[in-house]
C-alpha cells in the first residue's frame, strides 16, 4: 500500500517542509506558521539539542506551559525520563539511514503517532527538526465533526504500520536485550574502577535507570548498630531532594531484612503507604518501585529502589533479573570496599604500630611508655575510655587515661590480679567500671561474638609492671587478626617496658656513679686541703659512717715501734667503750687479718659482738669490712667497718671504700713526709744559723774581746788620741755585729710574704734591716701584680739573698729595689753603690756561696738572672721572667 494513503498528513508534511526552508525561523506571522497553529495536532520544531525553537498552539496546551517558557526549553526537562533521551538518540540514528522517522508511543491510555522530519534554514547553516504528534483521542482523529471511517481510517493505518513494522519490532527488541547487557557490562566495569563505594553505587544506580528507562533509583544500605538504612548511592535526584526526603534512617522492614524474603519485590507506588517519591514533582507520572535485596553470603546489606514510569510498558521476567543482577553487583561492590576498608584499616593499624614502637624508642621512663600509649590508642574512635596502671608496692596505681565521658576506676588500687600473671590479656563481653569486672573477664574470646572492653598486661623481664584497660562504645566482633594485633601491642609494649626498665636502671647506675665520684672528689678535697690531718680524716670518717650507714668506722695505724697497729682514728654510733671491749675480747682481731695479708677482708655474715664488758648477754650482730691502708705498696693501716646485718656492702660500696682507703693512705704518707721534712729543715736551719753566727757574729765578738783585752794592756801608757781611735774601732765592731744580729732576728721572725705579697715583704726587709743599719733605701713599684705563690718565694728568697750579700760584703751607703710588672714579663732590680766584686771570680772560688743559691732559685722558676758588676763601681742584678698574664 502507497504510504501517502496511510499516511497523508505525512505526505503533507514533507510537501510543506520545503517551504519550511525559505520561512523558518519565523519572523512575522507567516504562512506555515498561521496553518500550523490553527490545527489542533501538535508540531514542535527542534534542533538537535532538543531546545524548541517553535511549538503551535495545540503544543502549548499540551505542554501545559506558557509560551515564554517553552521556547528556549529543552524537551529533556519537560520530560525528565531517561528514556526520553535515549528516544531522540534512536532517532537521530534512524534520520542517518532514512529521510524521515515514524514511531508510536503509549501512555496515559492514549496511543499517539509521531513523524520526525529534518529540514534546514535558509542558510543551509543549522539543521532542525519538526515532529508532528497525533494523538489517538485529539480532533483530528476522533473528534465527534470527523466521519467514523477516519477512526478506522486511523485503524488500519496502525494495523499497517505493525505489519510493516515486523522488522522494526524485532530490531526493538535486540535492541533492548543489547541495551541491557551493554548496561550490565558498563555496571560491572564501572564498579571495577569505581574508587569509593559511593561512585560504584551511583553507577550501578545510572545504569539501571538507563536500562530501564527510569527517571531515578536509590541505594540504601543497612546499619546493624543503629538498626537503620542509610543513603549511599543514587542517580536522578539531587543531593538536595535526598538530603530532604531520603536522608531520613528508617529500619528496614522485616520481611526485606529476613533471609526467605524475595530478592526482587515490585510495588504499585498507588496503593503503597507514603514513601520519600511521594515528594517527587513527577511523581503523577510514576507508576511502581522495584525493591530489590542486597544480600551477601545469606547476611542482608541494602536495598536498591528503581522508580519506573507508567509509561513504560510492563515490567517482564528480564528486567526483574536484570534488577537482581544490578543488586548482585551492589553486594559484590559493598563487599569488595568493605575488604579494602579491612584492608586498609589493618595496613594503617600496623602501621600505627610501627610508628609507636619507633615513638617508644624515645620514651625514658614506664610512666612515659604508658602516657604515650594511652594517647596513640585513644585517636581510635572506637575506644571510649583507656587507663593506664603501673604496679607500685604491689599494688595499681592510676598513672594516665584517656576518656570521653568517663573516669577511669579507682578500684585497680589494690594487690595485682592473679590472672595477670602469665601476660594474657583478658576480654570483657560489656562495659563496667565495678571490680567485679575483672573476675568475669575471659581470657579467650573465641567463643565470643562481641566484645566491650579489654585488659592488657604489660610486663618487663622481672616482673608485672602495668596493665592497660580499654573500653569500646559499642561491642565489637574480634577477628583472629584483631587478636592478633593486641598480642603485638602487647610485645611493643612489653619491649618498651623492658627499654625503660633498663633506661632507669642505667640512669640509677649513672646516679650512684656519680655519687661516688662526687664522694672521692669531696673526700680528697677534704685530705688534700691544708687544715690538720687528724681534723680532715675525722670529716672523713664522719662522712664514710653515713654514706654506707655503718655503726662503726676506725683507722688502726700501724706503728713501728711498738710493731702493733694501734687505734688513730674512730667514729662509731655504737656505745662509747664498745671498741676497747671489742678489742680486748679478740685474740687475733679481723683488722690483724686485713694488714698481714694485704687484702680486703669481708665476714659477710653476721657475728654476734657484746655490747659491753658487764653485759655479757646483750650482744649486737655486726657485718665486718677491712680495707688495707696503703701507700707505695706498703701497707701502713687498716680502714674497718662494722655494719648493720640489714645493709650489706656491695661490690660498689667496696670499690669506693678502697679507693677511700688509698687516699687516706696518700694523705698519712704525705704528712709524715711533710713531719720529716718539717724536721730536716729546722736541723738545716740551726746549722745555717750556727754557721751565720760563727762566721759573722762570733768572729766579730771574738775580735771586740781581743782588741779590748790588747788595748787595756796598753791603756797605761797610750795617748788621748789613740784612745779616742781605739774606741771608734770597737764602736764599728759592735755595731757590724748588732746589724748582723739584727739580720739573724729578721730572718728568724714569720715572713709577712703571704700577707704582704712580695712588695710589702721586701718593703719590710729594707725597713727593718737596711734603714737601721743606716742605709739610704729607695724602693720603686711599677704596675699592679700577684704572682702564682711558689715564683713570689724564688723571688723573695733571691732578693734577700742579694740584699744580705750587700750588706755583709758590699760597704755601700744606698740601696735601689724596684719592681716592674708589664703584660708579658715580671722584672726585679736590685742595686748598691758599694766597692763591687769579680763575679766570675767568686762563683769558681766560692761554689756554695749566695750566688749560687740565687742561680739555683732562678733556674727553677725558669726566670733570667744577670750581674752587672765590677770591682770598685757597684752592683747591679736583675731577674727577668715572661708571663702570659701577671
Amino acid at each position: 500500500m502507497d504510504e501517502r494513503f496511510l499516511f497523508p498528513e505525512f505526505h503533507l508534511l514533507r510537501q510543506l517542509t520545503r517551504q519550511l526552508h525559505f520561512e523558518f525561523p519565523f519572523t512575522n506571522k507567516g504562512n506555515l506558521k498561521e496553518i500550523f497553529d490553527a490545527l489542533d495536532d501538535i508540531i514542535v520544531i527542534v534542533d538537535k539539542e532538543t531546545v524548541i525553537h517553535y511549538a503551535n498552539q495545540a503544543a502549548i496546551r499540551r505542554f501545559g506551559v506558557p509560551p515564554d517558557q517553552l521556547i528556549g526549553n529543552n524537551l529533556y526537562r519537560l520530560m525528565p525520563f531517561p528514556e526520553v533521551k535515549r528516544r531522540w538518540q534512536t532517532i537521530l540514528m534512524g534520520l542517518k539511514q532514512s529521510e524521515h522517522f515514524s514511531f508510536i508511543d503509549r501512555g496515559h491510555g492514549k496511543y499517539a503517532l509521531s513523524h520526525v522530519i529534518p529540514f534546514r534554514d535558509r542558510n543551509l547553516t543549522n539543521e532542525y527538526y519538526l515532529i508532528f504528534t497525533i494523538e489517538s483521542n485529539s480532533s483530528a482523529l476522533s473528534s465527534p465533526t470527523i466521519q467514523p471511517s477516519a477512526g478506522t481510517a486511523f485503524e488500519e493505518s496502525i494495523k499497517a504500520l505493525h505489519e510493516t513494522s515486523a522488522e522494526y519490532n524485532t530490531a526493538h527488541r535486540l535492541e533492548y536485550q543489547l541495551r541491557i547487557s551493554l548496561a550490565l557490562a558498563n555496571a560491572a566495569t564501572g564498579v571495577s574502577l569505581a574508587e569509593d563505594l559511593s561512585s560504584a553505587l551511583n553507577t550501578l544506580c545510572t545504569q539501571a535507570c538507563l536500562a530501564l528507562e527510569a527517571p531515578a533509583a536509590v541505594v540504601r544500605l543497612y546499619n546493624q548498630h543503629q538498626n537503620t538504612l542509610e543513603i549511599a548511592g543514587s542517580y536522578g535526584l539531587s543531593e538536595e531532594h535526598l538530603r530532604r526526603n531520603f536522608a531520613i534512617p528508617y529500619p528496614p522492614l522485616a520481611h526485606l531484612a529476613s533471609e526467605a524474603a524475595p530478592r526482587v519485590i515490585v510495588a504499585d507506588l498507588d496503593q503503597s503507604p507514603p514513601t520519600p517519591a511521594d515528594q517527587l514533582s513527577y511523581r503523577s507520572q510514576l507508576s511502581t518501585s522495584v525493591i530489590a535485596n542486597i544480600v551477601r553470603q545469606n547476611r542482608f546489606l541494602g536495598v536498591l529502589v528503581i522508580l519506573i514510569p507508567k509509561v513504560h510498558p510492563p515490567l517482564t521476567k528480564e528486567d526483574l533479573l536484570f534488577v537482581q543482577a544490578i543488586a548482585e553487583q551492589a553486594s559484590i561492590a559493598i563487599d569488595r570496599f568493605r575488604l579494602l576498608k579491612i584492608q586498609e584499616r589493618r595496613t594503617r593499624e600496623l602501621e600505627n604500630l610501627v610508628r609507636l614502637g619507633i615513638e617508644l624508642r624515645e620514651v625514658l621512663t614506664k610512666r612515659e611508655v604508658m602516657e604515650t600509649l594511652l594517647e596513640k590508642l585513644s585517636e581510635d574512635i572506637y575506644i571510649e575510655l583507656g587507663a593506664g596502671y603501673l604496679l607500685e608496692d604491689q599494688h595499681y596505681v592510676l598513672v594516665s587515661y584517656q576518656s570521653k565521658d568517663y573516669q577511669p576506676p579507682e578500684w585497680l588500687a589494690m594487690p595485682p590480679n592473679p590472672g595477670w600473671r602469665d601476660g594474657r590479656p583478658i576480654f570483657f563481653d560489656h562495659f563496667c567500671l565495678s571490680s567485679a569486672l575483672l573476675t568475669e573477664g575471659r581470657q579467650d574470646p573465641i567463643s565470643w561474638d562481641n566484645i566491650c572492653g579489654l585488659a592488657i598486661p604489660l610486663h618487663s623481664p622481672s616482673t608485672g609492671s602495668g596493665v592497660l584497660l580499654l573500653f569500646f562504645p559499642h561491642p565489637l566482633h574480634l577477628s583472629s587478626d584483631d587478636r592478633h594485633k593486641i598480642y603485638l601491642l602487647q610485645e611493643i609494649g612489653n619491649a618498651a617496658f623492658h627499654r625503660a626498665e633498663a633506661l632507669e636502671h642505667l640512669e640509677q647506675l649513672v646516679l650512684e656513679r656519680t655519687r661516688e665520684l662526687s664522694i672521692l672528689y669531696e673526700i680528697t678535697a677534704l685530705l688534700n686541703a691544708p687544715s690538720d690531718v687528724h681534723s680532715s680524716i675525722d670529716q672523713v670518717l664522719e662522712n664514710v659512717l653515713s654514706i654506707t650507714k655503718s655503726k662503726l668506722v676506725v683507722v688502726h695505724l700501724y706503728d713501728p715501734k711498738t710493731k702493733q697497729l694501734t687505734v688513730y682514728h674512730e667514729k662509731s654510733s655504737l656505745p662509747a667503750d664498745f671498741l676497747t671491749h671489742l678489742i680486748s675480747l679478740q685474740s687475733e682481731p679481723p683488722w690483724e687479718t686485713v694488714f698481714h695479708r694485704n687484702t680486703t677482708y669481708y665476714l659477710e655474715k653476721p657475728l654476734e659482738w657484746t655490747t659491753e664488758a658487764s653485759d655479757p648477754i646483750g650482744t649486737i650482730p655486726l657485718t665486718y669490712l677491712g680495707l688495707p691502708i696503703r701507700s707505695k705498696g706498703e701497707v701502713l693501716g687498716v680502714l674497718s667497718l662494722f655494719g648493720n646485718h640489714d645493709g650489706n656492702y656491695s661490690l660498689n660500696d667496696q670499690i669506693i671504700l678502697t679507693a677511700i682507703a688509698d687516699q687516706l693512705g696518700l694523705t698519712i704518707e704525705r704528712a709524715r713526709l711533710t713531719a720529716q721534712g718539717e724536721e730536716i729543715a729546722k736541723l738545716e736551719e740551726r746549722q745555717r744559723l750556727a754557721r751565720d753566727l760563727h762566721d759573722a757574729l762570733t768572729q766579730s765578738l771574738y775580735s771586740l774581746t781581743l782588741l779590748t783585752s790588747g788595748y787595756k794592756r796598753s791603756l797605761h801608757h797610750a795617748t788621748l788620741e789613740e784612745i779616742h781611735q781605739w774606741m771608734d774601732e770597737l764602736n764599728d765592731i759592735a755595731q757590724n755585729a748588732l746589724a748582723e744580729l739584727r739580720l739573724l732576728l729578721y730572718e728568724l721572725r714569720p715572713t709577712a710574704l703571704e700577707q704582704d705579697g712580695l712588695h710589702g715583704a721586701l718593703k719590710r726587709r729594707l725597713d727593718a734591716v737596711e734603714k737601721r743599719a743606716g742605709i739610704q733605701t729607695f724602693f720603686e713599684v711599677h704596675g699592679s701584680f700577684r704572682l702564682p705563690a711558689e715564683d713570689e718565694e724564688h723571688f723573695y728568697r733571691i732578693a734577700q739573698e742579694a740584699l744580705n750579700n750587700a750588706l755583709q760584703h758590699a760597704r755601700h751607703q744606698s740601696i735601689w729595689v724596684k719592681l716592674e710588672s708589664l703584660p708579658d714579663h715580671f722584672k726585679m732590680t736590685i742595686a748598691d753603690d758599694g766597692i763591687g766584686f769579680d763575679f766570675d771570680r767568686v762563683v769558681q772560688q766560692y761554689p756554695h756561696s749566695g750566688l749560687n743559691n740565687m742561680i739555683s732559685r732562678a733556674r727553677q722558676i725558669e726566670a733570667q738572672l744577670s750581674f752587672d758588676t765590677t770591682p770598685g763601681k757597684g752592683t747591679k742584678l736583675m731577674v727577668l721572667k715572661e708571663y702570659n698574664h701577671v
